[in-house]
């Protein structure tokens, strides 16, 4: 909410928790081959 609008909008206590948790998540292009090498390893 805050990047679209520009409002700090707090969370509740529960999901705040989580929003400062590192993110997990890779940008791979739509690619089966990368895929797979990332998968494969």
């Amino acid at each position: 909410m805050d990047k679209i609008q520009g409002l700090d909008v707090p969370l509740p206590g529960s999901l705040a928790k989580h929003a400062e948790l590192p993110l997990l998540s890779h940008n791979l292009p739509a690619e089966f081959a990368r895929l797979r090498a990332f998968l494969v390893g």
